[in-house]
Formats: structure tokens, C-alpha cells, sequence
């Protein structure tokens, strides 16, 4: 499923990133990559999705509802 279809307060594996090579990038700076395991903060319809990768700390990041939609995720549930 996508990102954006996830449900929140649910770990998420980041199954595929189907972006070009600057948008891999970019979200791999964020802590945003293949295997890795996310934390979907927001549920709101329309604005961007607020996830936390739980291989970073703390911090929060903002994703673009575009770019989410381009975030394959997983989730045993």
C-alpha cells in the first residue's frame, strides 16, 4: 500500500521508493529509504503526511501527499 493510504500510529516497512534517483536521494538524507521503518504521525485528508523514521532520532518530517503516494509501505496488521 502507499503511504498515504497507511493507517497511523502503525510501524511501517518501506517496501519501495518509486521516484527518480534525485528523489531516492533526497528522501534517503531524511532517513527515508528501502527497509527502514516509519512511524505515520498525521491521518489529516489533505495537507502533507507527517512520518517519523524510527532509525533517526527524534525528528519529525513533512512528505508531500505526491511523494507519498510514491512510498510503498507495509505493515503486519
Amino acid at each position: 500500500m502507499r503511504l498515504s493510504e497507511a493507517p497511523s500510529n502503525v510501524e511501517l516497512l518501506v517496501c519501495e521508493i518509486r521516484t527518480g534517483k534525485e528523489g531516492k536521494r533526497k528522501l534517503n538524507n531524511l532517513g527515508i529509504r528501502t527497509d527502514e521503518l516509519l512511524l505515520k504521525i498525521s491521518e489529516a485528508k489533505w495537507g502533507p503526511i507527517l512520518v517519523k523514521p524510527l532509525s533517526n532520532g527524534n525528528s519529525k518530517i513533512a512528505i508531500g501527499r505526491g511523494i507519498a503516494n510514491k512510498i510503498e509501505v507495509s505493515y503486519d496488521g
